[in-house]
């Protein structure tokens, strides 16, 4: 599933405006306060139109009623903010070969969005079927989501193939799903005494990152992920300089959301799993930079605000 183009009306700063997206990676580029964010904030409100039959919190539901437009104007000294009543969010989107089209208004429940809906619920129908369908990686990560963390959530036993979209659409962090799952597939392989491949898939995805990276793991003593690296030094993630944690911790949620959205696909999960993830102010540390030779190749579609 990917989104195709979106046209926004009487939304945040933009009166009307369409934007278009490439199939593979899109960077929106632009002075502050030119909208890159109010992009960003659409698209996810669109993407959760998928969610809203699934049992679980993504985070953004509906276009919400401060962010409508607001029309100022001057009169006598006084200054009169209007918000403008037609405001909604539209786009097109495509998924194995299909397009389709859907709209968002102010606090709607998906009532222009049938054909989306209908689709998602099929999905859904067949996940608690147990069969093998395909779903969609949709991710939204915020520029303060080093910081901005969601704190003493409850993470639960393993439960359905649909937590992997907990808390998806919202800008704050979720590292502590990634790490009760991480720390538990772990135990879960040294106890039975064999490979996982959903853990291979999240340690794989996340040295392919880190130049000279030997072993990425879950240190129980310290209770926090740990990076070895080939010349024997161990790094803690949580002393990694922002640049890497944001890469890191990034990386590692994709992985992880893919495989546990798609464990069909097995040790591939990371390539194979489509979606849209939309990262605010990518920060990419100078070995990762696409000058190095240490330049990571995006699978996923992207779109980036900077």
């Amino acid at each position: 599933m990917k989104i195709k183009r979106v046209k926004l009306r009487n939304y945040k700063k933009f009166d009307e405006a369409e934007f278009q997206f490439h199939p593979d990676f899109t960077v929106l580029i632009g002075d502050n306060a030119t909208g890159k964010t109010s992009i960003l904030n659409a698209l996810a409100t669109l993407l959760s139109t998928y969610l809203l039959r699934a049992d679980v919190s993504a985070g953004r539901w509906s276009v919400k009623k401060d962010e409508a437009r607001l029309l100022i104007t001057e009169n006598n000294g006084l200054l009169n903010f209007e918000p403008q009543k037609e405001v909604f969010l539209e786009a097109e989107g495509f998924r194995d070969g299909r397009s389709f089209f859907w709209k968002r208004r102010i606090k709607d429940r998906g009532g222009d969005a049938t054909e989306l809906i209908e689709m998602s619920s099929e999905d859904f129908k067949r996940v608690s079927r147990g069969e093998d369908v395909d779903l969609p990686v949709l991710l939204y990560y915020g520029s303060g989501r080093l910081w901005d963390i969601h704190r003493n959530v409850k993470t639960g036993t393993a439960g359905s193939r649909l937590v992997g979209y907990r808390n998806c659409l919202d800008s704050k962090s979720d590292h502590a799903l990634f790490e009760k799952w991480f720390k538990t597939l772990q135990q879960a392989a040294l106890q039975k005494n064999k490979s996982i491949p959903a853990l291979e898939v999240v340690r794989n995805a996340v040295m392919g990152c880190i130049p000279d990276a030997k072993h990425f793991y879950f240190d129980v003593e310290h209770d926090q992920p740990m990076i070895e690296f080939n010349d024997a030094a161990f790094c803690p993630f949580n002393n990694l300089s922002d640049g890497y944690r944001n890469i890191v911790a990034m990386v590692a949620d994709i992985a992880h959301r893919a495989v546990r959205l798609n464990p069909h696909f097995g040790a591939d999960a990371a390539l194979k799993a489509s979606g849209v993830v939309l990262p605010k102010k990518l920060m990419l540390p100078k070995q990762l930079h696409p000058s190095s030779a240490g330049y990571i190749p995006m699978n996923q579609p992207f779109a980036s605000s900077y």
